[in-house]
Parts: C-alpha cells; sequence; structure tokens
C-alpha cells in the first residue's frame, strides 16, 4: 500500500470514528433532554390525588361539602376501570373485562382531558408506576426531524420493566412529523410487557389518532358542557369556599379556617346564566365565575363601610349580591376576546375589525325572535327584521352608548327588550340596569 493509500484509508477511519462520535453525542444530548423532563412520583407530591378526588367517590364526611365538588363523568369511567380490588378483579375476569395500557384523550380545550389525566397519573402511581414524562407535542423538536425522532426514543428508552414510565403527551399533532413520532411510541408500546409503558395521548381532534393507536387504546371522548351541565356547574360554583391562614392578628395563630359564602344572582337566574354561555367550555365557566368574583371584592372595596366590617358583613350573612348586568358583561368580555369556548374567534378574526367578530358571536335569534309589538314603528309585520337595524348595528350603537357616547333609543331598546329586561323569581329587572348604572349598584 502507499503512502497516499494509507493517508486515504486513515482519513476514511477517522470519518466514520468522527461520525460515530456526532451520533453518540446527538443521542446523549437526546438522553440528556429526556432525562430533564423525568419526574419521579414517589418524590411528586402534586400526583397524590387520584381519580376519587374528582369524583368524591372515596370521601367521607360532610355530604354538603361534596354536593360542591365537582364530578367528571369521564373520571367515573376511568375510576371503574382501574379501581384495585380483588372483587372489581375476579368479576372483570369473569365478564372478560381487558385491561387498559394507555388511553387516547380527545375534545375541545378546557373541557377537563389534562385535569382527568393528571389525577388518573395518582392511579397509575398506586399500581406500581414509579416515572412520569409530562410533555408537548412540539417540545419533542418542530424544525429538525432527526432531533424529534431521538428526543422521542429517548423518552421511551426511560421505560422498563423496573421503571415503569406514564407519558402524558399533549398535542403531539403540533408536530410536523407527529405521524411517524406516533408509529415510534406503538412499535416501543406492542414489543414490551404489559405494565411496562402507560401512554395517555391527548389531543383536540379524535381524527388526528390512527386507527392502529384507537385499536391498542380505548378512547375517551371529552365534549363541550351542554345545557343542563352549565345549569349544575353555575349553581354548584354559587357555594364558594375559601381556606385562608390565621396569621393570628387577634391573638397566637391557630389552624387554618374554611369559610363559605354563597354568591347570589339578582336579575339574572341561573338558567339564563347557562343559556347565554352556550359554546362555553368549563375553562371559561371557571373564568366567568372569577370574574363574577373580582365584581364582588369591588363592590366591598367601594363600599361606603370601612373594610374590617365590609368583610365581618359577608362572614356573618354568609352571601352577597351580585347585579345580573355584570354576569352579562363579564360573559360578553369572554365571548369578545374568545375565553369562553374552545372555539371562539381566532387572531385572523380580529383583523378584520370589530365588526364580523361581533356578528359571529351575536345570537342570530336577536332581532328574528322580536315579537310584533317590539318591532321598530313603521316595520310592515313580515318584513324582514334586518331591513331596520342589524345586528352588527344594534351592537356597536349599544357600545357607543356604554362608552358614553350619543344613546341611540332605537337600538337600546331593542336590547333592553331581548337580553335584559326579563322576569323571573326576582320580579321584573329595574330599567337601569340596562345602563349598567354604578349608582344603582350602590343602592341597598
Amino acid at each position: 500500500m502507499t503512502d497516499r493509500e494509507e493517508n486515504a484509508a486513515g482519513q476514511a477511519e477517522e470519518g466514520e470514528k468522527g461520525g460515530a462520535g456526532q451520533a453518540a453525542g446527538a443521542k446523549d444530548a437526546a438522553m440528556q433532554w429526556a432525562e430533564k423532563r423525568l419526574v419521579l412520583l414517589e418524590e411528586a407530591g402534586q400526583y397524590e390525588e387520584d381519580l376519587s378526588a374528582l369524583t368524591g367517590s372515596g370521601y367521607k364526611g360532610d355530604l354538603k361539602r361534596l354536593s360542591r365538588m365537582d364530578h367528571y363523568g369521564q373520571a367515573e369511567l376511568l375510576e371503574m376501570l382501574f379501581e384495585q380490588s380483588e372483587r372489581r378483579a375476579d368479576f372483570g375476569e369473569l365478564l372478560g373485562v381487558e385491561d387498559a395500557y394507555g388511553l387516547l384523550f380527545a375534545g375541545p380545550s378546557g373541557c377537563g382531558k389534562m385535569t382527568t389525566a393528571e389525577h388518573l397519573v395518582g392511579n397509575l402511581k398506586k399500581m406500581g408506576y414509579t416515572r412520569l414524562a409530562a410533555l408537548r407535542g412540539v417540545r419533542l423538536g418542530s424544525h429538525s426531524r432527526k432531533k424529534a425522532v431521538r428526543r422521542m426514543r429517548a423518552v421511551l428508552g426511560l421505560a422498563s420493566e423496573d421503571t415503569p414510565l406514564v407519558l402524558l403527551l399533549e398535542q403531539l399533532s403540533d408536530n410536523p412529523w407527529a405521524g411517524e413520532l406516533y408509529d415510534i411510541l406503538l412499535e416501543f408500546a406492542e414489543e414490551q410487557e404489559p405494565g411496562v409503558l402507560f401512554p395517555i395521548l391527548i389531543e383536540r381532534d379524535a381524527a388526528v389518532f390512527s386507527a392502529a393507536l384507537k385499536r391498542d387504546f380505548p378512547l375517551i371522548s371529552f365534549s363541550l358542557p351542554s345545557l343542563e351541565d352549565r345549569k349544575n356547574y353555575i349553581r354548584l360554583h354559587q357555594n364558594v369556599e375559601v381556606v385562608y391562614e390565621d396569621d393570628g392578628t387577634d391573638g397566637e395563630a391557630g389552624e387554618d379556617e374554611p369559610f363559605f359564602y354563597k354568591i347570589v344572582f339578582e336579575g339574572i337566574t341561573p338558567e339564563e346564566i347557562a343559556a347565554e354561555t352556550e359554546g362555553f367550555s368549563y375553562a371559561g365557566l371557571k373564568q366567568l365565575t372569577e370574574y363574577v368574583k373580582v365584581y364582588l371584592t369591588d363592590i366591598l372595596v367601594r363600599d361606603n363601610v370601612p373594610e374590617q366590617y365590609a368583610c365581618e358583613r359577608v362572614q356573618e350573612e354568609g352571601y352577597y349580591k351580585v347585579k345580573g348586568h355584570m354576569v352579562r358583561q363579564a360573559v360578553a368580555m369572554l365571548r369578545e376576546r374568545g375565553g369562553g369556548s374552545a372555539g371562539g374567534p381566532g387572531p385572523e378574526a380580529w383583523g378584520a375589525g370589530l365588526e364580523p367578530v361581533i356578528r359571529l358571536l351575536s345570537q342570530t335569534e336577536l332581532l328574528s325572535g322580536l315579537s310584533q309589538t317590539a318591532r321598530p314603528a313603521g316595520q310592515a309585520q313580515g318584513a324582514d327584521p334586518a331591513a331596520g337595524l342589524t345586528l352588527s348595528e344594534i351592537e356597536q350603537k349599544v357600545k357607543i352608548a356604554a362608552e358614553g357616547g350619543p344613546k341611540d333609543a332605537r337600538a337600546l331598546a331593542l336590547r333592553y327588550r331581548e337580553q335584559v329586561y326579563q322576569t323571573d323569581e326576582f320580579g321584573k329587572v329595574d330599567e337601569r340596569l340596562a345602563n349598567s348604572s354604578d349608582e344603582y349598584d350602590e343602592e341597598e
């Protein structure tokens, strides 16, 4: 072999070693990335609660308090699937109930998918799973296919018979290589013994899951709350429980004490709130209740009596009233920013201005549902209601009036008749509610 040939062979060998070294370095980097996202369940206090915390099945004590708990229908089903009892195991074997070693969750944002999954981790922890990796699809790497594949394999490499892993993977479909990554995950899961890996795969759209994934793992659907669900949620959350620290300002500090109060709606009923929150998710309803509590806080802050007496009055009476127009204002704010539901307007809708967004969000029956007596003067019976004022014009005129501009009596009257003036258990609502009068709020 000549000197030139020897040098070429040496360079080729060094190139192969360098390529192998780079591959090993990339593999090590992927494993380091995966290990940073690893949670040891024995040391993780946030996963102590299981599904019974959502369903209330394991609660023993004050039944009144139990009635204030949220109940998740999907959590009830999963609790039955994963209940660890000899009796259930015997009947499950008798009836041929197959064990689940992974789950698919699908449904709109804000409908309890992640909350249910996190509580299920508590059940899996009791079943012997010792590790958790919680990831979002885009975090696996959205700019490099090789990096995404390496990271997925590294995460799966954390699972073994000695260290069974729960993989909580959200919105893998947001990753450009989601299809290939799902195939890698499925292939790994099928090669392992049951109990080594438990994937909980969360997507907004069930169509993302392949037929192979649906064959191996049960699909649990989460949906937006129905009218009855929203009504129950609102009634449930009228009863508020707050636990505050006893800092010992009146003496020696003691244990934290719970404080209970009830939100009383004046001028609007839970049924009406439920009707006006069509399309809201549970997260949107929760935000609505938070807005209502902010309004209550503001009422107390503006109260003429000293702060100490204002707080004592709420504590002693155990309730506080909130005006109906405040609730409607909170609903409108959530709708306008798309926070009430998963299907709210996106940024592209706002680019076209306010009018198309209002048209999209307004109730289409606002004008079509007007009675003959509520029709604008001069409009013929049977004529198109929109021939007078369109929905967007009404909303714009109401908005201008609310911001202190000129008031269009015709538009305000139409809005008032359809959305404000209603009869309920509190009697007829005062007309001043239509203008959100601050003066009215300060009256007894």
